[in-house]
């Protein structure tokens, strides 16, 4: 039986888990396109761009690492709760891909 939230501790390690590893796919994510990209505007700078970047995901993915092995319910919790997220996700990128133009590579 998992224990009972009496504090906000769990709760912090429950949604900080989600928000870590978003935010670091997203810086991720950044640094992929541009490497794959080099001609697209850059509308915004990175400083210390690709080191601090990389330097970030490494350190987010040690949290989240860290998150799991110290705090196993409050990780699997948050995990399964981001995995049930992906079956909405795709029922709804399926019920409104008639409204939504598809985007062209170039």
């Amino acid at each position: 039986m998992p224990p009972p939230i009496s504090r906000p501790e769990p709760i912090v390690v429950y949604t900080g888990l989600a928000v870590t590893a978003f935010a670091a796919s997203a810086v991720a994510a950044v640094v992929v396109l541009r490497k794959r990209r080099p001609n697209l505007p850059r509308p915004f700078l990175m400083p210390g761009y690709p080191w601090l970047a990389l330097a970030y995901v490494v350190v987010s993915l040690w949290a989240v690492v860290y998150a799991g092995v110290s705090r196993p319910f409050e990780t699997l919790t948050g995990v399964i709760t981001v995995c049930a997220g992906v079956p909405i996700y795709y029922l709804s990128s399926f019920w409104n891909r008639e409204r939504v133009a598809p985007v062209r590579d170039e």
